[in-house]
């Protein structure tokens, strides 16, 4: 068995922080869908930008107004969510560069396998950057 180098790893890293951050973000929008059904609430979208305003205006399921202490969490679940979605952006944002990087970089390097994966149709720079660093990056020696 190949120990991957410390670059080899380094460049996981992208693809492995930015799906757990996509889970995160799941969770979070869950944990809100999960408070506003608790109380009778299911034809709000958790992902509204508008949300807690809507809250203050819409009756419970049983007809009280929106508890206080659970308004205030479903705001600090979407302050997290914002948070969340910044920290996306910038992995995404390194992840792109380094696809772009890739356009002039030297054959056999996992940038340009990544950018000449994207020429592919149906591959996205994502996919590509998964297929480059996680599959197309270990040295097979026997056919199995």
């Amino acid at each position: 068995m190949r120990v991957p180098s410390v670059e080899e790893e380094d460049r996981r890293r992208l693809i492995r922080e930015r799906d757990s951050l996509l889970a995160a973000r799941q969770r979070g929008l869950n944990r809100i869908k999960g408070l506003l059904y608790l109380h009778g609430i299911f034809d709000l979208q958790p992902k509204a930008r508008d949300l807690i305003p809507r809250l203050l205006d819409t009756p419970t399921g049983y007809g009280e107004p929106f508890p206080p202490h659970t308004l205030a969490q479903i705001g600090r679940i979407k302050d997290n969510l914002n948070q969340i979605n910044e920290h996306i952006a910038i992995v995404e944002a390194q992840r792109d560069a380094m696809v772009k990087a890739g356009t002039e970089a030297d054959p056999g390097t996992v940038e340009k396998m990544a950018a000449t994966l994207t020429q592919v149709r149906g591959i996205g720079t994502n996919d590509a950057t998964l297929l480059a660093t996680e599959v197309f990056s270990r040295d097979f020696q026997n056919r199995r």
